[in-house]
């Protein structure tokens, strides 16, 4: 067993691996490969704690990018999608663009609220139709997160969050895309149960959303700043929604 080997196979051998053509990646660093993803001329090395990131385009491989602290445990924690690779754990949702990573929920999610949610074994997919990142907090069935999940919209770069993700508390699968494009996983009622994912989840009744900006320093962070007046924009298809505020960390609304 190595834990640090990628086998290469030849040019236009694609199904032959031969053992003196391979890379070595991070090697004797203490961690497993868990994941391998590809993206135009870039291949995405994942460990548990560091992802390494390939150039392919010549005719050596080279190690173009080191990210520590960033790995997955699981395989299903990684998904490609026509932006690029996508991939959660507990510091963040990412992104690799062929270019930079980008932590898509930095912003928008506050941190305890992203790290706090998760379980054991999150999971994540990609809808091609709606062109959304589907998260759940857990694969498994009991612990945090059993239940809970996150929607990213690629094309209004939104975040929803849900408790109402999974058919049901019992264990799934990784999700996978099929032939018709939808997103498929195993589990749930039974074992052999196959879902395939029809509708975005909504909210449950008593469900509270919440969103936590960051401290505003408008870009000076020694001088004390009154900020007069806020102004909250929303649209609301139906009736009986609230809206609060409350400043400074404070939770009384």
């Amino acid at each position: 067993v190595f834990r640090d080997r990628v086998l290469k196979s030849n040019t236009y051998q694609y199904d032959r691996f031969f053992q003196e053509s391979f890379l070595d990646i991070g090697d004797n660093d203490g961690q497993n490969i868990t994941a391998l993803e590809a993206y135009a001329d870039r291949v995405l090395v994942f460990k548990e704690r560091t992802v390494y990131i390939i150039n392919v385009s010549g005719t050596e491989d080279m190690m173009e990018d080191v990210s520590s602290e960033n790995g997955v445990k699981f395989a299903g924690q990684v998904v490609r999608t026509p932006f690029g690779i996508a991939w959660i754990n507990y510091s963040g949702c990412h992104l690799y663009d062929g270019e930079k990573i980008t932590q898509l929920q930095m912003g928008k999610i506050n941190d305890d609220t992203w790290s706090n949610s998760f379980g054991a074994r999150p999971l994540i997919g990609y809808e091609p139709t709606r062109k959304q990142l589907i998260i759940l907090c857990s694969g498994d069935d009991t612990g945090t997160g059993a239940d809970a999940g996150f929607i990213y919209s690629f094309l209004s770069d939104s975040w929803m969050q849900t408790d109402t993700m999974k058919p049901s508390t019992n264990a799934v699968s990784n999700m996978v895309n099929g032939k018709d494009g939808k997103l498929y996983l195993k589990g749930g009622t039974s074992n052999d149960k196959i879902y395939s994912l029809e509708t975005v989840p909504s909210t449950s009744s008593g469900f509270t959303g919440e969103y936590k900006s960051p401290q505003l320093h408008f870009g000076n962070f020694d001088n004390k700043k009154n900020l007069c007046k806020v102004s909250i924009s929303y649209k609301y298809g139906g009736s009986g929604l609230s809206v609060s505020l409350a400043t400074d960390g404070s939770t009384s609304f």
